[in-house]
């Protein structure tokens, strides 16, 4: 889950009477660290509809860790899909059974660019006029809110 395209928590060291805290806003999720006895204690509360909860450590990197690498990410995952991956056309183009549009980066005379292009599925070829199709990817689809 680590290669999700979700921004980086920032920590935010505090003192509160004395006591060192550490909090980070993810999205929709706040995140609060701070020594309980002899553990590390996480605190957090989810502002999507998913449960709050806390969870104990030995150490502090060790609670940042799991946050960021595990908690967070899990707990996002319902909401972000991972970045498409551009595909080389020389190797291999669409496989559809009708006429679809992609995104495709083109090789002109002048510069390299991308935009919207048909993909002809009648005679396996991109729709284009003097340009080479360097690449292509899907069109992502786009969740819409409930």
């Amino acid at each position: 889950m680590n290669n999700l395209p979700l921004k980086a928590l920032v920590w935010i060291e505090t003192s509160v009477d004395g006591f060192v805290e550490h909090t980070a806003q993810g999205a929709g999720i706040f995140y609060r660290i701070f020594r309980s006895n002899e553990d590390i204690k996480v605190i957090w509360v989810d502002s999507m509809g998913g449960s709050d909860g806390n969870k104990l450590f030995k150490f502090l990197d060790e609670a940042k860790y799991w946050i960021e690498t595990e908690h967070y990410p899990h707990k996002m995952q319902p909401y972000v899909k991972p970045s498409p991956t551009w595909i080389d056309a020389s190797k291999h183009l669409p496989n559809v059974d009708r006429d679809t549009q992609f995104i495709c980066a083109y090789d002109s005379v002048i510069d390299t660019f991308s935009k919207v292009a048909w993909f002809n599925a009648d005679i396996g070829e991109f729709d284009y006029q003097h340009d080479d199709v360097l690449a292509w990817i899907p069109i992502p689809e786009f969740k819409q809110g409930e």
